[in-house]
């Protein structure tokens, strides 16, 4: 009976590892998703300024009577572009969906933390606790995914890469002793 519990035991604590691992993913393709959505955002209005200034440019060289013809196909031109850009902007609400990726984030940062802590824990645990933790942390996440904007492929992509290849969301020992006070910092064996 005991061999039966230590295996279900190590699978409840591959269960909350691939949970972690889950919420990990989606809080930062969330944060990929709210830096493209800035990113976005900002270059729109970019855009939006230059073509006012343009357009006003050409505004004035029609009223000093500039090539008034050839101005004014132009100026409508680049008028209506920054109508269509501006119509576009106002509609897909690039910084409102940012905040809420961010607010998605965040939240999920919290989750994310209660995982490390139960698998820090773990072994200090009995089984009852580890499966109400288990079951809470599950429960939690749910909620916050029923109301979560769904992430692009491009942020997880760009997660997969950070997460995968750069280590985003982690520290090496030395990487850590360079941040914590001296008292703090562990002696790394070379």
């Amino acid at each position: 009976m005991a061999q039966n519990s230590q295996c279900n035991r190590e699978g409840i604590k591959q269960q909350v590892k691939e949970a972690y691992g889950k919420v990990v993913y989606t809080y930062t393709a969330n944060l990929k998703d709210a830096n493209l959505k800035h990113s976005k955002s900002s270059a729109i209005k970019i855009a939006i300024i230059i073509l006012s200034a343009v357009s006003t440019c050409g505004l004035l060289g029609i009223i000093l009577q500039w090539a008034p013809t050839v101005l004014s196909a132009v100026t409508a031109c680049i008028t209506l572009a920054n109508v269509i850009l501006s119509s576009y902007s106002k509609a897909a609400n690039l910084d409102g969906q940012e905040l809420i990726h961010i607010s998605t984030a965040n939240r999920l940062w919290k989750i994310r933390e209660k995982y490390i802590s139960l698998l820090t824990d773990y072994d200090n645990l009995s089984d009852e606790a580890v499966v109400k933790l288990r079951d809470e942390l599950s429960e939690q996440t749910a909620e916050i995914y029923a109301v979560a904007p769904l992430t692009s492929s491009k942020a997880y992509k760009l997660s997969q890469e950070a997460l995968k290849n750069n280590e985003e969301q982690f520290f090496s020992q030395e990487e850590l002793n360079k941040i914590l006070p001296e008292h703090l910092r562990s002696t790394l064996i070379k």
